[in-house]
């Protein structure tokens, strides 16, 4: 059943308010709800894995489920958050008051992989994953909140880094949630070295295909490792996440454009996929201090004094 078509039948479209369907996230959709107080849903069987998380933990609502008679209420707060695995049946989510702007995270099976997470993992370990109650975890406070911010303010290397945060989400559920072997687990833990190689044929790609649209899986492909562990030895070696990396290199680029070609700052936010002209203008000021305009009109000033 596919995610979108499963998660309007399980919650209904009201209180949908934002909302990944349109974002082409490989393995994941990411949305924003808004619930009432009440039964929010009954008799729902899980065909992935759903993160909730909430941001804000003002509602002072109380959350009760149930799911194979084993009844758990959480009285909700700031960073709390819940889990239902794969496979598992919610007879009841029942809130005490309403829930404004929770996310709701859906994992696909495919972060939960060998491909995934390493040669260790089988892809059958989050079938072991538990029910249990609501929780607190630093790292997928983390991971949920650079999730909202970019399901708020879509930037050009989102995709890249939502499914990096996807693939450390995964292993750490399965850390905390699962009975896998501590062998397997220790292997979450350790680095690989991908070797000077195979980082820059990484670097490579990303020179050649700056414009384009470049996935975790792209990346991970070119290095011939999972990819939880490329995003880890990619970060060893440079010292920058793959999403950070890019996106420097993309600011790169646009400076090149604005200086040394006559696009418009719409065109060269359009050739760099960015989804439109402003949010073009905010990665950029927020890069480099200055506007494109300032930039470009400085660039300009610079090159016309050489001369």
């Amino acid at each position: 059943m596919p995610l979108l078509r499963y998660k309007l039948e399980k919650y209904s479209s009201s209180g949908l308010l934002l909302s990944s369907a349109d974002r082409n996230w490989n393995g994941l959709v990411a949305e924003v709800r808004s619930h009432s107080d009440g039964v929010i849903a009954k008799n729902t069987r899980q065909p992935t894995t759903e993160l909730v998380f909430d941001a804000r933990g003002d509602s002072g609502s109380v959350v009760t489920r149930k799911a194979y008679d084993v009844i758990e209420q959480t009285p909700t707060r700031r960073g709390m958050a819940w889990i239902c695995p794969k496979g598992i049946q919610e007879d009841l989510v029942l809130l005490s008051a309403c829930m404004p702007d929770l996310l709701h995270v859906h994992l696909g099976a495919e972060h939960f992989s060998a491909e995934a997470l390493g040669e260790c993992f089988d892809g059958s370990e989050y079938l072991t994953m538990r029910f249990e109650r609501g929780f607190e975890d630093d790292l997928i406070a983390s991971i949920s909140n650079a999730i909202l911010l970019e399901l708020k303010n879509s930037t050009p290397s989102g995709k890249l880094l939502v499914e990096s945060l996807a693939c450390s989400a995964a292993a750490r559920l399965i850390q905390r949630f699962t009975s896998a072997m501590p062998s397997r687990l220790a292997s979450l833990e350790r680095v690989p070295n991908a070797g000077v190689k195979r980082i820059r044929q990484v670097m490579d790609y990303i020179e050649d295909n700056i414009e384009s649209n470049i996935s975790l899986d792209d990346l991970a492909a070119v290095a011939y490792l999972s990819r939880f562990h490329f995003a880890r030895s990619f970060k060893s070696a440079t010292g920058k996440t793959p999403q950070r990396y890019v996106n420097e290199r993309r600011m790169e680029r646009a400076k090149y454009l604005l200086t040394h070609s006559t696009h418009s700052i719409a065109e060269v936010a359009m050739i760099l996929s960015f989804s439109s002209q402003a949010t073009f203008s905010r990665a950029f000021h927020q890069h480099t201090g200055k506007t494109p305009n300032e930039f470009a009109r400085e660039s300009r000033a610079w090159r016309q004094n050489l001369s």
